[in-house]
């Protein structure tokens, strides 16, 4: 399976830190989905207006993934890494870069 379809799909951000900090108390809803044509939701912010042009694409040849948008926080190249896990979790991910560290699950998933 392609990092392009394991990151696809809609997932329940855990924890975030920006900077250090915990960013999760900022947030209005705690859903990031990634959706088919490059688009991207990201949550809606104390800070930002929902961006509806958000995009991600994957980095070819390394495990990251890029995001494009109007929210600083989630504007970064994130490497990518999957949280080994037991039958009855769902699918974990980290995304991180230098200043934003994300763990999230994956809602909806039927990949057992």
């Amino acid at each position: 399976m392609t990092l392009e379809n394991q990151v696809k799909g809609q997932w329940a951000i855990k924890e975030i830190t920006y900077s250090g900090k915990s960013y999760k108390d900022q947030m209005y809803t705690n859903a990031l989905i990634f959706r088919e044509n490059n688009e991207v939701s990201i949550p809606e912010t104390f800070h930002f207006k929902k961006d509806k042009n958000a995009t991600w694409k994957v980095l070819e040849n390394k495990n990251s993934i890029t995001i494009n948008t109007s929210t600083t926080v989630f504007d970064d190249t994130f490497d990518v890494e999957f949280i080994n896990r037991t039958e009855n979790d769902p699918l974990g991910i980290i995304l991180k870069s230098d200043t934003i560290y994300i763990k999230a699950y994956k809602l909806l998933d039927f990949h057992h």
